[in-house]
């Protein structure tokens, strides 16, 4: 069998891409109905809103801007409240665009939670 020589193989790097390019910094983080030490408020719509302020801090606190994130993940524990969520978020964003994940889950961490929002947030693409 004759084994071709390493030497002769394409680059797996574009020719077009410096190799001293920095890689966009990433970064996830977490928006929660409530505090760890506090009780969340009561139903779906006022905990995600304090679900989409509490992801807002925690961007802020890591370092970065809501035009950072790129993506989010949603996870609820009660079904049929899609168009909510779609209302809640889009004025919680306030015109800012971002890939959206809408999971319906069996439940969270703390049970009287329910959503939870994790945000994608990439710096430097």
């Amino acid at each position: 069998m004759v084994r071709p020589d390493p030497s002769q193989r394409p680059s797996a790097v574009p020719s077009d891409v410096r190799a001293d390019a920095a890689a966009p910094e990433r970064r996830l983080v977490r928006g929660r109905p409530a505090k760890a030490d506090t009780a969340p408020d009561e139903g779906m719509e006022a905990q995600m809103q304090r679900a989409w302020i509490d992801l807002f801090d925690a961007i802020k606190d890591a370092g970065y801007e809501k035009r950072h994130l790129v993506k989010t993940t949603v996870c609820v524990t009660e079904g049929g409240h899609l168009r909510l969520f779609r209302a809640v978020r889009d004025r919680m964003m306030r015109g800012h665009v971002a890939a959206s994940a809408y999971l319906h889950v069996a439940g969270l961490g703390a049970p009287a939670h329910l959503v939870e929002i994790e945000g994608e947030l990439v710096r430097g693409a």
